[in-house]
Protein backbone atom coordinates (compact mmCIF):
# COMPACT_ATOMS: atom_id res chain seq x y z
CA UNK A 1 0.00 0.00 0.00
CA UNK A 2 1.30 3.26 -0.59
CA UNK A 3 0.32 5.42 2.57
CA UNK A 4 0.76 9.28 2.94
CA UNK A 5 1.90 10.87 6.01
CA UNK A 6 1.53 14.52 7.21
CA UNK A 7 2.65 16.03 10.36
CA UNK A 8 3.83 19.55 11.15
CA UNK A 9 6.32 17.68 13.52
CA UNK A 10 9.17 15.16 12.63
CA UNK A 11 12.43 14.65 13.74
CA UNK A 12 14.80 15.96 14.81
CA UNK A 13 11.78 17.31 16.66
CA UNK A 14 10.75 15.10 19.23
CA UNK A 15 7.73 13.23 17.21
CA UNK A 16 7.78 10.10 18.40
CA UNK A 17 4.15 9.08 16.36
CA UNK A 18 4.63 9.76 13.01
CA UNK A 19 8.27 9.15 13.00
CA UNK A 20 8.03 5.52 14.42
CA UNK A 21 4.83 5.31 12.43
CA UNK A 22 6.77 5.72 9.36
CA UNK A 23 9.38 3.72 9.61
CA UNK A 24 7.28 0.83 11.44
CA UNK A 25 4.90 1.32 7.90
CA UNK A 26 7.79 1.03 5.82
CA UNK A 27 9.33 -2.57 8.02
CA UNK A 28 5.82 -3.77 7.20
CA UNK A 29 6.61 -3.18 3.33
CA UNK A 30 4.43 -0.19 2.70
CA UNK A 31 5.57 2.44 0.41
CA UNK A 32 5.86 5.91 3.07
CA UNK A 33 6.08 9.52 1.87
CA UNK A 34 5.85 12.32 4.24
CA UNK A 35 4.66 15.78 3.89
CA UNK A 36 6.04 18.01 7.05
CA UNK A 37 7.69 21.55 7.78
CA UNK A 38 11.22 22.41 8.26
CA UNK A 39 12.02 21.72 12.37
CA UNK A 40 12.01 24.28 14.64
CA UNK A 41 9.91 23.01 17.43
CA UNK A 42 10.29 23.98 20.56
CA UNK A 43 12.67 26.63 20.27
CA UNK A 44 10.77 28.62 17.55
CA UNK A 45 13.81 28.96 15.21
CA UNK A 46 14.69 26.39 12.24
CA UNK A 47 17.30 24.27 13.44
CA UNK A 48 21.06 24.51 12.62
CA UNK A 49 21.43 22.62 9.29
CA UNK A 50 18.30 23.75 7.83
CA UNK A 51 17.74 26.52 5.59
CA UNK A 52 13.72 27.00 4.37
CA UNK A 53 13.67 26.66 0.46
CA UNK A 54 10.44 25.23 -1.30
CA UNK A 55 11.70 21.99 -3.01
CA UNK A 56 13.45 20.30 0.01
CA UNK A 57 12.82 16.77 -0.31
CA UNK A 58 14.97 13.97 2.07
CA UNK A 59 15.04 10.32 2.18
CA UNK A 60 14.68 8.86 5.67
CA UNK A 61 15.92 5.00 5.04
CA UNK A 62 13.16 3.69 2.88
CA UNK A 63 11.12 6.85 3.90
CA UNK A 64 10.78 9.74 1.56
CA UNK A 65 10.07 13.05 3.32
CA UNK A 66 9.21 16.47 2.14
CA UNK A 67 9.73 19.70 3.81
CA UNK A 68 7.77 23.03 3.45
CA UNK A 69 8.27 26.34 4.48
CA UNK A 70 6.48 27.68 7.66
CA UNK A 71 6.86 30.56 10.11
CA UNK A 72 8.52 29.13 13.00
CA UNK A 73 7.47 30.37 16.39
CA UNK A 74 6.69 29.05 19.73
CA UNK A 75 5.96 31.46 22.43
CA UNK A 76 3.79 32.90 24.45
CA UNK A 77 1.94 35.16 21.10
CA UNK A 78 -0.94 34.05 19.92
CA UNK A 79 -0.61 35.39 16.60
CA UNK A 80 2.75 34.34 16.34
CA UNK A 81 1.69 31.09 17.29
CA UNK A 82 -1.22 30.97 14.68
CA UNK A 83 1.12 32.16 12.11
CA UNK A 84 3.90 29.04 12.70
CA UNK A 85 -0.17 26.35 12.18
CA UNK A 86 -1.87 28.52 9.36
CA UNK A 87 1.72 28.42 7.03
CA UNK A 88 2.03 25.07 7.48
CA UNK A 89 -1.33 24.46 6.77
CA UNK A 90 -0.62 26.83 3.54
CA UNK A 91 2.59 25.34 2.41
CA UNK A 92 1.77 21.42 2.94
CA UNK A 93 -1.60 22.35 1.19
CA UNK A 94 0.41 23.82 -1.77
CA UNK A 95 2.82 20.88 -1.94
CA UNK A 96 0.15 18.35 -1.39
CA UNK A 97 0.81 16.73 -5.11
CA UNK A 98 3.48 15.33 -3.17
CA UNK A 99 0.99 12.69 -1.92
CA UNK A 100 -1.09 12.58 -4.91
CA UNK A 101 -0.50 9.05 -5.52
CA UNK A 102 -1.00 7.51 -1.99
CA UNK A 103 -3.63 4.89 -1.32
CA UNK A 104 -4.73 6.67 1.99
CA UNK A 105 -3.17 9.24 4.28
CA UNK A 106 -2.52 9.43 7.82
CA UNK A 107 -2.55 12.72 9.80
CA UNK A 108 -1.09 13.52 13.09
CA UNK A 109 -3.75 16.28 13.68
CA UNK A 110 -1.33 18.49 16.23
CA UNK A 111 -2.75 20.90 15.09
CA UNK A 112 -5.88 20.74 13.63
CA UNK A 113 -4.62 22.95 10.87
CA UNK A 114 -2.03 20.02 9.83
CA UNK A 115 -4.90 18.47 8.23
CA UNK A 116 -5.05 20.56 5.00
CA UNK A 117 -3.11 19.06 3.06
CA UNK A 118 -4.73 15.93 3.23
CA UNK A 119 -8.19 17.56 2.86
CA UNK A 120 -6.86 19.03 -0.79
CA UNK A 121 -5.49 15.79 -1.92
CA UNK A 122 -8.90 14.40 -0.99
CA UNK A 123 -10.74 17.48 -2.83
CA UNK A 124 -8.28 16.94 -6.28
CA UNK A 125 -7.35 13.12 -5.89
CA UNK A 126 -10.18 11.30 -4.05
CA UNK A 127 -7.75 9.79 -1.74
CA UNK A 128 -9.13 9.40 1.32
CA UNK A 129 -7.46 10.35 5.31
CA UNK A 130 -7.49 9.35 8.72
CA UNK A 131 -7.29 11.94 11.67
CA UNK A 132 -4.99 11.06 14.72
CA UNK A 133 -6.71 13.54 16.99
CA UNK A 134 -3.74 14.60 19.91
CA UNK A 135 -5.86 17.75 21.36
CA UNK A 136 -9.29 18.50 20.57
CA UNK A 137 -9.90 22.02 19.22
CA UNK A 138 -11.15 24.42 20.52
CA UNK A 139 -10.57 23.41 23.72
CA UNK A 140 -6.97 23.01 23.45
CA UNK A 141 -6.69 26.68 21.50
CA UNK A 142 -8.37 28.17 24.38
CA UNK A 143 -6.88 26.57 27.18
CA UNK A 144 -3.45 27.50 25.82
CA UNK A 145 -4.02 31.34 26.12
CA UNK A 146 -4.33 31.50 22.46
CA UNK A 147 -7.86 33.23 22.10
CA UNK A 148 -8.92 35.02 25.41
CA UNK A 149 -11.44 37.37 25.76
CA UNK A 150 -13.58 38.65 22.57
CA UNK A 151 -11.11 36.32 20.36
CA UNK A 152 -13.46 33.70 21.54
CA UNK A 153 -16.63 34.42 20.44
CA UNK A 154 -14.80 34.99 16.81
CA UNK A 155 -12.43 31.95 16.79
CA UNK A 156 -14.54 29.44 18.53
CA UNK A 157 -17.15 29.64 15.87
CA UNK A 158 -14.98 29.57 13.08
CA UNK A 159 -12.74 26.74 14.23
CA UNK A 160 -16.12 24.53 14.83
CA UNK A 161 -17.12 25.06 11.31
CA UNK A 162 -13.66 24.02 10.32
CA UNK A 163 -14.17 20.85 12.81
CA UNK A 164 -17.24 20.16 11.00
CA UNK A 165 -16.00 20.25 7.72
CA UNK A 166 -12.52 17.69 8.83
CA UNK A 167 -15.26 15.69 10.94
CA UNK A 168 -17.43 15.14 7.81
CA UNK A 169 -14.79 14.25 4.87
CA UNK A 170 -12.21 12.25 7.09
CA UNK A 171 -12.69 8.76 6.34
CA UNK A 172 -12.02 7.85 10.07
CA UNK A 173 -11.36 9.22 13.42
CA UNK A 174 -8.70 7.97 15.77
CA UNK A 175 -8.34 9.60 19.17
CA UNK A 176 -5.75 8.91 22.16
CA UNK A 177 -8.18 8.22 24.40
CA UNK A 178 -11.79 6.89 25.47
CA UNK A 179 -13.02 9.88 26.84
CA UNK A 180 -11.73 11.78 23.50
CA UNK A 181 -13.98 9.32 21.37
CA UNK A 182 -17.11 9.95 23.78
CA UNK A 183 -16.66 13.68 23.32
CA UNK A 184 -16.59 13.11 19.61
CA UNK A 185 -19.69 10.73 19.40
CA UNK A 186 -21.35 13.34 21.64
CA UNK A 187 -20.55 15.92 18.91
CA UNK A 188 -22.42 13.84 16.35
CA UNK A 189 -19.39 11.80 14.85
CA UNK A 190 -20.97 8.58 14.14
CA UNK A 191 -19.23 5.69 16.50
CA UNK A 192 -18.57 3.54 13.28
CA UNK A 193 -16.13 6.46 12.60
CA UNK A 194 -14.29 6.87 15.50
CA UNK A 195 -11.77 4.56 17.38
CA UNK A 196 -9.16 4.49 19.73
CA UNK A 197 -5.50 4.29 19.04
CA UNK A 198 -3.19 4.73 22.16
CA UNK A 199 0.39 7.12 21.35
CA UNK A 200 3.29 5.12 22.33
CA UNK A 201 6.97 5.14 23.38
CA UNK A 202 9.63 5.83 20.28
CA UNK A 203 11.80 3.90 22.43
CA UNK A 204 11.34 0.52 24.08
CA UNK A 205 13.75 -1.03 26.06
CA UNK A 206 11.53 -4.38 27.10
CA UNK A 207 12.88 -3.98 30.51
CA UNK A 208 13.91 -1.03 32.82
CA UNK A 209 17.22 0.18 32.64
CA UNK A 210 19.77 0.08 35.27
CA UNK A 211 20.17 3.45 37.16
CA UNK A 212 22.95 5.37 36.70
CA UNK A 213 25.07 6.90 39.57
CA UNK A 214 25.74 9.90 37.58
CA UNK A 215 22.68 10.20 36.42
CA UNK A 216 21.35 10.11 39.75
CA UNK A 217 23.37 13.08 41.32
CA UNK A 218 22.18 15.59 38.46
CA UNK A 219 19.05 14.62 39.32
CA UNK A 220 18.72 15.05 43.12
CA UNK A 221 20.61 13.87 45.85
CA UNK A 222 21.37 10.26 45.60
CA UNK A 223 19.54 8.99 49.10
CA UNK A 224 16.44 11.13 48.15
CA UNK A 225 13.27 10.03 46.59
CA UNK A 226 13.78 11.36 43.02
CA UNK A 227 10.72 12.42 40.79
CA UNK A 228 11.13 13.51 37.18
CA UNK A 229 8.90 15.81 34.92
CA UNK A 230 10.24 15.26 31.63
CA UNK A 231 8.46 17.41 28.88
CA UNK A 232 7.32 20.11 27.27
CA UNK A 233 6.66 22.79 30.25
CA UNK A 234 3.69 24.55 29.05
CA UNK A 235 1.02 26.68 30.63
CA UNK A 236 -0.88 23.52 30.41
CA UNK A 237 1.73 21.20 32.08
CA UNK A 238 1.14 22.56 35.85
CA UNK A 239 4.08 22.82 36.98
CA UNK A 240 4.02 25.13 39.34
CA UNK A 241 1.49 23.08 41.62
CA UNK A 242 4.87 20.60 41.23
CA UNK A 243 7.52 23.49 42.65
CA UNK A 244 4.64 24.23 45.19
CA UNK A 245 4.34 20.97 46.31
CA UNK A 246 7.83 20.22 46.49
CA UNK A 247 7.97 23.07 48.43
CA UNK A 248 5.53 22.04 51.19
CA UNK A 249 7.53 18.71 51.43
CA UNK A 250 11.11 20.52 51.69
CA UNK A 251 11.14 20.31 55.71
CA UNK A 252 9.62 17.18 56.15
CA UNK A 253 9.98 14.90 52.93
CA UNK A 254 12.88 13.20 51.28
CA UNK A 255 12.17 13.50 47.84
CA UNK A 256 13.87 15.88 45.03
CA UNK A 257 12.23 16.72 42.02
CA UNK A 258 13.94 17.42 38.74
CA UNK A 259 12.08 19.44 35.53
CA UNK A 260 13.47 18.31 32.44
CA UNK A 261 12.87 20.42 29.18
CA UNK A 262 11.77 23.72 28.42
CA UNK A 263 8.79 25.57 27.05
CA UNK A 264 6.56 28.29 27.96
CA UNK A 265 6.03 27.82 31.76
CA UNK A 266 9.72 27.45 32.36
CA UNK A 267 10.74 30.23 32.98
CA UNK A 268 7.67 31.57 35.53
CA UNK A 269 8.18 28.15 37.03
CA UNK A 270 11.86 28.88 37.87
CA UNK A 271 10.91 31.96 39.45
CA UNK A 272 8.47 30.28 41.68
CA UNK A 273 10.76 28.40 42.87
CA UNK A 274 13.13 30.90 43.99
CA UNK A 275 10.46 32.95 45.65
CA UNK A 276 9.44 29.70 47.53
CA UNK A 277 13.36 28.55 48.47
CA UNK A 278 12.17 24.97 46.77
CA UNK A 279 15.59 23.96 46.54
CA UNK A 280 14.66 20.61 46.38
CA UNK A 281 13.34 21.26 42.69
CA UNK A 282 16.23 21.46 39.87
CA UNK A 283 15.39 22.54 36.42
CA UNK A 284 17.82 21.01 33.90
CA UNK A 285 16.95 22.44 30.57
CA UNK A 286 16.80 19.42 27.58
CA UNK A 287 18.97 16.34 28.11
CA UNK A 288 20.06 14.31 24.74
CA UNK A 289 17.48 11.76 23.78
CA UNK A 290 20.28 9.40 24.52
CA UNK A 291 20.10 10.40 27.67
CA UNK A 292 16.61 9.48 28.08
CA UNK A 293 16.57 5.89 28.97
CA UNK A 294 19.49 6.17 31.66
CA UNK A 295 16.88 9.08 33.39
CA UNK A 296 13.77 6.56 33.62
CA UNK A 297 16.10 3.70 34.97
CA UNK A 298 17.26 6.01 37.66
CA UNK A 299 14.14 8.40 38.63
CA UNK A 300 12.31 6.64 41.33
CA UNK A 301 8.68 8.21 39.70
CA UNK A 302 7.76 9.66 36.45
CA UNK A 303 5.73 12.72 37.13
CA UNK A 304 2.61 13.31 34.68
CA UNK A 305 0.91 16.67 35.64
CA UNK A 306 -1.91 18.55 33.70
CA UNK A 307 -4.41 21.69 34.59
CA UNK A 308 -7.56 20.75 35.45
CA UNK A 309 -9.80 21.11 32.64
CA UNK A 310 -12.38 19.62 30.36
CA UNK A 311 -9.74 18.79 27.66
CA UNK A 312 -7.41 17.11 30.07
CA UNK A 313 -9.79 14.63 31.05
CA UNK A 314 -9.88 13.07 27.48
CA UNK A 315 -6.11 13.78 27.65
CA UNK A 316 -3.27 10.86 27.73
CA UNK A 317 0.23 12.87 27.56
CA UNK A 318 2.94 10.61 25.59
CA UNK A 319 5.06 11.20 28.54
CA UNK A 320 2.44 8.59 30.68
CA UNK A 321 3.25 6.07 27.77
CA UNK A 322 7.06 6.85 27.67
CA UNK A 323 7.37 6.75 31.45
CA UNK A 324 5.27 3.30 31.24
CA UNK A 325 7.47 2.05 28.53
CA UNK A 326 10.41 2.30 30.45
CA UNK A 327 8.77 0.15 33.75
CA UNK A 328 8.75 4.02 35.39
CA UNK A 329 6.49 3.91 38.07
CA UNK A 330 4.06 7.26 37.94
CA UNK A 331 2.92 9.94 39.93
CA UNK A 332 -0.10 11.59 38.24
CA UNK A 333 -2.28 14.74 38.55
CA UNK A 334 -4.42 13.99 35.69
CA UNK A 335 -8.00 13.43 36.22
CA UNK A 336 -10.04 11.36 33.77
CA UNK A 337 -8.29 8.99 31.49
CA UNK A 338 -4.87 8.95 33.11
CA UNK A 339 -6.24 8.23 36.47
CA UNK A 340 -8.30 5.29 35.66
CA UNK A 341 -5.67 3.71 33.34
CA UNK A 342 -3.49 4.60 36.73
CA UNK A 343 -6.00 2.69 38.89
CA UNK A 344 -6.72 0.09 36.59
CA UNK A 345 -3.21 -1.05 35.98
CA UNK A 346 -1.67 -0.04 39.15
CA UNK A 347 1.06 1.66 38.28
CA UNK A 348 1.52 4.81 40.00
CA UNK A 349 -0.02 7.11 42.77
CA UNK A 350 -2.82 9.48 41.63
CA UNK A 351 -4.10 12.92 43.16
CA UNK A 352 -6.38 15.85 42.21
CA UNK A 353 -5.02 18.84 39.88
CA UNK A 354 -3.98 21.90 40.89
CA UNK A 355 -3.75 20.81 44.55
CA UNK A 356 -0.24 21.45 45.96
CA UNK A 357 -1.34 20.01 49.33
CA UNK A 358 -2.63 16.67 48.16
CA UNK A 359 0.22 16.12 45.37
CA UNK A 360 2.73 17.00 48.65
CA UNK A 361 0.80 14.61 50.46
CA UNK A 362 1.19 11.89 47.77
CA UNK A 363 4.77 12.72 47.59
CA UNK A 364 5.14 11.45 50.83
CA UNK A 365 3.18 8.65 50.21
CA UNK A 366 5.73 8.01 47.14
CA UNK A 367 8.81 8.64 49.97
CA UNK A 368 7.23 6.20 52.06
CA UNK A 369 7.09 2.84 49.62
CA UNK A 370 9.72 0.87 49.76
CA UNK A 371 12.45 -0.50 46.81
CA UNK A 372 10.15 -4.18 46.38
CA UNK A 373 6.62 -1.89 46.14
CA UNK A 374 8.91 0.45 43.25
CA UNK A 375 9.64 -2.65 41.34
CA UNK A 376 6.30 -3.78 41.09
CA UNK A 377 4.68 -0.91 40.08
CA UNK A 378 7.87 -1.05 37.69
CA UNK A 379 6.57 -4.52 36.81
CA UNK A 380 3.22 -3.16 36.36
CA UNK A 381 3.58 -0.16 34.25
CA UNK A 382 5.36 -2.07 31.58
CA UNK A 383 3.32 -4.87 31.42
CA UNK A 384 0.25 -2.81 30.82
CA UNK A 385 1.92 -0.83 27.97
CA UNK A 386 2.99 -3.98 26.21
CA UNK A 387 -1.23 -4.77 27.09
CA UNK A 388 -2.45 -1.63 25.61
CA UNK A 389 -0.31 1.09 24.00
CA UNK A 390 3.31 -0.57 22.40
CA UNK A 391 4.27 0.54 19.04
CA UNK A 392 3.26 -3.17 17.84
CA UNK A 393 -0.32 -2.85 18.93
CA UNK A 394 -1.06 0.45 17.61
CA UNK A 395 1.12 0.54 14.75
CA UNK A 396 -1.16 -2.66 13.24
CA UNK A 397 -4.49 -1.04 14.23
CA UNK A 398 -3.54 2.16 12.38
CA UNK A 399 -2.77 -0.11 9.26
CA UNK A 400 -5.62 -1.79 9.66
CA UNK A 401 -7.79 1.49 9.42
CA UNK A 402 -5.27 2.92 6.51
CA UNK A 403 -5.86 -0.59 4.78
CA UNK A 404 -9.91 -0.25 5.40
CA UNK A 405 -10.33 3.49 4.41
CA UNK A 406 -8.15 2.55 1.29
CA UNK A 407 -10.23 -0.43 0.11
CA UNK A 408 -13.19 1.84 -0.01
CA UNK A 409 -11.94 4.09 -2.83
Amino acid sequence: MKIGIVSQLFPPEEAAVPSTLADGLAERGHDVKVLTGFPNHPYGKVYDGYQQRWAHVENRGPVRVRRVPLYPSHDVNPLRRAATFLSFAMTSAAASRFLADRDAIYVYSTPMTAAAAAEAVRLTRGRPYVLHIQDLWPESVFDSGMADGPARHVVGPLIGLGLRYLYRNAAHLLTISPTMRELLLDRGVPANKVSVAYNWSAEENGTRVRPDSAMRHRLGRPDRTIAVFAGNVGQLNDVDTIVDAAALCRADTPIDVAVIGTGTAAASAMRRAGDLGADNVRFLGRLPAAEMPSLFGTADYQLVTLKDTPLSRATIPSKLGTALAHACPVITTVPGDVAALCAEGGFGLACPPQDPQALAETFRRACSQDESDRRQMGRAALDFYHRTMSQAHSIAKIESVLSRVAART
